[in-house]
């Protein structure tokens, strides 16, 4: 089902204004990969794709080597389900760069004027997975124990911190309950409190101790990229003696948290239903259902005095293009709750063209943290380690914490608004005077150690700029060497990781040119190298188109694996061939590319065969010698090459190599040039033929030895080119072949056939009971639509009976694919179709295949004929004949051209036969008028050479 125009544009007319990325398919059936009928503006920038390379491709081109498969997975599952669905995946983009991206994708039902269709609404979350990896980084070098938890409480992740603080290793707990590490007394209060945060909890350990540790936690199951609880304890045994600055900066992490968004909703307008995602357990007291609830159910959460404001808010984002931004207080125990909700409208046209608001979607936000976070904030300041203090733009002191006061030995109630410098003169002229000046100056932190003298002390500092001032944490650092070392493998972790992310953008931006099996530049970096070296007006430019002989036999017989490491072989050969001077490219299969500045074509040529020989010694894969062959066009560049043209010209070149026997060299010059164009002429006109009525077909009687009874013939395609005349078979067959259009030809010649024999049906002089043999390419055997699909249709299509219409394969052919070939002899022979093997005794077929064909006829090559009056040819022949009738096949002997011939057919017990002297190909009509009537006498007939004799065989 194809997607109309009118659906199209009705996507259009909802999507084109989007600031989002919005990609609609159609899909086939559940299972099916979407085909891409829309996009808007915003995807075409977001992949760097022209629509015109969008529309109508598969939507998995967007995926590459980096995509992997599970995201993709869980995807194709949602989606066979018909439930919305979101996720995260990596897709690539058209210069090759990896992107993260969010998607919520939505399926909608078939109709009577709409196919099935797929609407992914997109987000890129590149810079958020960069957090991730960043949050990894921190959980990984931290000293807290992290742990992510599926929703049966199983442990899915355990930071390495587990190996120091439980002396367990972290893998060994991967899918254990979390309540084997809990003590059984203490279980009841995760379930008892799990809106209390933080939970403090006994912890075994390897040596079976129990550890107090206090818990926090957040659902992340929302999150794509954790999909999980992640929980965070850190030991609390001994709590004097914690690092008050890990524990600030754990309640630091937790007010950034507690200000993050609390979830997503949605209101649809029309059903009044009204859904959310909550992103935190604290939430969940606002709304204790998520099945639909109408709009009242959120106005009953209201503070009573907020409620009208809020509907207001909502009814007038109701309309179409309205929004809303609207805080209000929530109406429970915790009077001073505030959340912030923000939304916009999403609309849709209907029949009548006229629009219509359908729902409202957005975010809230817990804003209540936020009028307390300075409390919370000077609450952490007092617990860390650090000495803290902050000053303003006239150096007066704002703020001074308690460990301040111990350090400087003096109540901040005399600290307090005392200029610093006056204060403490001793800082003039030190290292402590640069750093915070130049903070105060250039806005900016600055991070440093700094000598004092009284009390002959070091101390780290770290000046942060405020708005009007400076704060600085200062830390004596004579008695923290082991903080410092923690620090610095922080540090290191963060370099490494950096540097990681340096290494992945360039290992992306290598596999964008590479070919990913050889590492040998792909045709995107080979058509960029062979561009600058054709500007190079100096230099000689040739290109060597090589390709491997054979190789299908290689991965028909010991399978793609050993193929794709012969492959590497060759590629790893080729480089040691071509030295640094050459560029080597594969451009997919065994198709390769050797591009080299010799500037005399005899050098270039001696360098092609040097290669061709040096690719016959055989190759070592998986413990067995292989030999492998290879042949290579060569097109030298001129002023007006381009890529494309060079790489066109080796490639007919190379055609010619393979056209002349293979494992050779052949250069491309103004007479393969000439016949390029010749064939691509030719090409077009026979396009242009099939579709025409340029192409008519020959019949060529074939008749029954011993009686000489016509008993069918054989339908041969002529072309009646208006330019080059009538065209035998072989000018045209194996182009047509090439260019698959042998699929096209093949088919008219069986529904021209099955024409003419309804038209002859009933005419005089036409015997009944004959057969119209049609010859059967091999890429009609190979091609996904089934032949005998094809001949059936076309029987039912003119009302053939069984028996009229019989279709021949030659020997090769079958050979080639033996098993599809099998299956579709298969379905002929339920149809009623005869078949024959054509050019029997030029290939390689044994009894064992003839048996397993079963073919109704075997047709002797005319080659075996033209010597049959030999004895060791007519042996030969004889041997065939004996075989077929061993098999219950008849035979038909090709190219009877002397009457010897057709007496020694006769004595061989030979059944039919055909050649000029039965008749020669013709049109219909004359292939009618033409056929011998032959009229058997009281004894055998006569046949003398060269002639057929009076008595009792009368004919041309």
């Amino acid at each position: 089902m194809t997607a109309p125009d009118s659906w199209i544009r009705q996507l259009a007319l909802v999507f084109d204004g989007s600031k989002a990325a919005v990609l609609a398919t159609q899909v086939e059936h559940e299972r099916a990969q979407g085909r891409v009928i829309y996009a808007n503006a915003a995807f075409v920038d977001q992949m760097g794709y022209p629509l015109s390379e969008i529309i109508g491709r598969p939507s998995n081109m967007f995926r590459g080597p980096h995509s992997g498969s599970t995201p993709f997975a869980r995807l194709d599952a949602a989606l066979a389900a018909r439930v919305p669905v979101s996720e995260a995946y990596i897709n690539h983009r058209r210069d090759g760069q990896a992107i993260w991206i969010q998607a919520n994708i939505h399926t909608i039902g078939a109709t009577a004027d709409r196919p099935t269709t797929r609407i992914s609404i997109r987000h890129e979350i590149t810079d958020l997975v960069a957090e991730h990896l960043q949050w990894k980084v921190s959980i990984e070098q931290g000293s807290d124990l992290v742990a992510v938890l599926d929703e049966d409480e199983c442990i899915r992740y355990l930071s390495p911190s587990a190996d120091a603080t439980l002396g367990v290793a972290p893998g060994s707990l991967v899918g254990e309950s979390v309540r084997s590490l809990v003590h059984p007394d203490d279980w009841h209060y995760v379930a008892d409190k799990v809106d209390e945060q933080p939970i403090e909890l006994r912890v075994r350990t390897r040596n079976g101790e129990w550890v107090w540790h206090e818990f926090d936690w957040r659902d992340m199951r929302a999150d794509p990229l954790v999909r999980g609880i992640v929980v965070s304890a850190h030991d609390v045994t001994h709590r004097k003696a914690l690092d008050a600055e890990r524990l600030a900066a754990t309640e630091l992490s937790r007010l950034v948290s507690d200000l993050l968004p609390m979830g997503v909703w949605e209101w649809e307008i029309g059903p009044d239903r009204f859904r959310w995602s909550v992103g935190k357990q604290s939430a969940a007291r606002l709304l204790r259902r998520n099945d639909g609830v109408p709009l009242s159910t959120l106005l009953g959460a209201a503070h009573p005095s907020d409620r009208a404001a809020v509907e207001r808010a909502l009814r007038g984002a109701a309309e179409p293009g309205g929004s809303c931004d609207f805080e209000f207080r929530v109406h429970d125990n915790q009077s001073d709750r505030r959340l912030l909700v923000r939304g916009e409208t999403q609309s849709e046209t209907d029949a009548n063209g006229v629009e219509r608001a359908v729902r409202v979607v957005g975010a809230i936000l817990d804003v209540t943290k936020t009028h307390a976070a300075e409390a919370r904030v000077a609450e952490i300041l007092e617990t860390v380690s650090d000495g803290y203090f902050a000053v303003d733009d006239e150096w007066h002191l704002t703020y001074v914490n308690r460990r301040s006061e111990e350090i400087w030995h003096q109540d901040r109630s005399v600290l307090l608004g005392r200029n610093l410098w006056e204060k403490y003169p001793e800082l003039l002229g030190t290292e402590f005077e640069r750093m915070f000046r130049e903070a105060m100056e250039r806005r900016s932190p600055v991070e440093g150690d700094a000598y004092l003298g009284v009390p002959d002390a070091w101390y780290q500092l770290r000046v942060y700029p405020l708005v009007g001032g400076i704060a600085v944490y200062f830390r004596d650092i004579s008695e923290q060497k082991a903080a410092d070392a923690e620090r610095e493998a922080f540090l290191a972790a963060e370099q490494e990781a950096t540097r990681e992310a340096k290494r992945a953008r360039e290992l992306l931006a290598h596999a964008a040119t590479h070919d990913a099996l050889t590492d040998l530049p792909n045709r995107a970096l080979l058509f960029t190298e062979l561009a600058a070296m054709l500007d190079d007006p100096e230099s000689a430019v040739a290109l060597l188109f090589l390709d491997l002989d054979r190789f299908k036999v290689v991965n028909d017989s010991l399978g793609h694996i050993a193929g794709d490491e012969l492959l590497v072989r060759v590629a790893e050969r080729l480089v040691l061939l071509g030295g640094s001077s050459t560029l080597i490219a594969r451009l997919g299969g065994d198709e390769f590319v050797l591009v080299t500045r010799r500037s005399e074509p005899e050098a270039v040529v001696t360098f092609a065969q040097y290669v061709v020989e040096e690719l016959r010694v055989p190759f070592r894969v998986n413990g067995r010698d292989l030999v492998i062959a290879a042949s290579i066009g060569i097109a030298h560049a001129t002023p007006d090459s381009t890529p494309s043209t060079l790489l066109r010209d080796a490639d007919a070149a190379l055609y010619r190599a393979k056209a002349g026997g293979r494992d050779q060299v052949a250069v491309h010059d103004d007479l393969l040039r000439a016949e390029a164009n010749e064939r691509l002429e030719l090409e077009t006109e026979l396009r242009t033929a099939i579709g025409g009525h340029e192409l008519v077909l020959y019949y060529q009687p074939i008749i029954r030895v011993r009686d000489r009874a016509p008993v069918g013939s054989e339908a041969l395609v002529r072309w009646n080119n208006p330019r080059r005349g009538l065209l035998q078979p072989d000018s045209f067959i194996g182009l047509a072949e090439e260019t698959g259009l042998v699929n096209r030809l093949g088919e008219w010649a069986l529904g021209e056939a099955s024409r003419q024999i309804v038209a002859w049906r009933g005419r005089p002089g036409v015997p009944t009971g004959r057969i119209v043999w049609v010859n059967v390419s091999g890429r009609q055997l190979q091609t996904h639509v089934s032949l005998a699909d094809t001949v059936g249709r076309i029987m039912s299509w003119y009302g053939l009976a069984p028996g009229e219409l019989g279709v021949e394969v030659t020997e090769s052919v079958l050979m080639r694919e033996p098993e599809l070939a099998q299956r579709e002899l298969e379905k002929l022979r339920a149809l009623g179709v005869p078949f024959a093997i054509d050019d029997f005794g030029t290939g390689y077929s044994s009894l064992s295949y003839l048996q397993r064909f079963r073919p109704d006829v075997l047709k002797i090559d005319q080659s075996f004929i033209a010597g049959v009056n030999e004895s060791e040819t007519r042996h030969i022949v004889q041997s065939i004949i004996d075989v077929s009738h061993a098999v219950n096949a008849s035979v038909t002997a090709e190219g009877v051209e002397r009457g010897e011939q057709l007496r020694i057919l006769l004595n061989l017990g030979c059944d039919n036969a055909s050649g000029y002297l039965l008749g020669r190909p013709s049109p219909a009509e004359a292939s009618i008028a033409a056929e011998p009537a032959f009229v058997m006498g009281d004894g055998p007939a006569k046949v003398v050479d060269g002639a057929v004799a009076e008595r009792g065989l009368r004919g041309r």
